[in-house]
């Protein structure tokens, strides 16, 4: 393939079908160019971690890095509608506390598998866990987002529900 320079003059706001795609191929064809170029870079920056880490030793067997719930979401954290000031409320099936390595409810605890930031405001965050409940455990997906005055609320999304939880302490 000959990778052309592209023409940058052309109206990013496109005045008929016709326009558009000619614009989408031209953006393809840059992506095309600059993958054939970027391949080589990585496979020589691959093959040079490779060696490294061969040599280096630098990645122990069995062991990776250790995945933690962010900062600002750590605490204890109760249902909406429930008071942490109440006696009761250290019983509520809607009481979880976020550590750094996992997060401990009344019923299950999770263990966070991968955490990823998806927003900065409002902060939220996409969090893969393992799930450990009765004995038995599961990969569970979700969001959490804070919201309010300091971040004292976080809903929490799944695939079946959201709820949201206020900050204790």
């Amino acid at each position: 393939m000959v990778c052309d320079s592209f023409d940058h003059r052309h109206n990013i706001y496109a005045v008929d079908d016709r326009q558009l795609l000619g614009r989408i191929l031209e953006v393809e064809k840059r992506k095309e160019c600059r993958m054939e170029f970027k391949a080589g870079k990585v496979f020589a920056i691959a093959l040079a971690g490779i060696v490294g880490m061969a040599c280096c030793g630098a990645v122990a067997k069995g062991k990776s890095s250790a995945v933690h719930y962010p900062a600002a979401l750590k605490g204890i954290w109760l249902g909406e509608n429930e008071d942490c000031k109440n006696p009761d409320s250290l019983d509520s099936d809607a009481r979880f506390e976020i550590t750094p390595a996992k997060l401990v409810g009344y019923e299950h605890w999770n263990k966070p598998l991968r955490i990823v930031q998806i927003s900065k405001v409002p902060m939220a965050w996409k969090v893969v866990s393992r799930t450990y409940f009765d004995g038995a455990s599961a990969e569970l997906e979700e969001l959490y987002v804070l919201s309010g005055h300091q971040n004292r609320y976080l809903t929490v999304v799944n695939i079946d529900q959201s709820n949201t939880y206020g900050r204790c302490q």
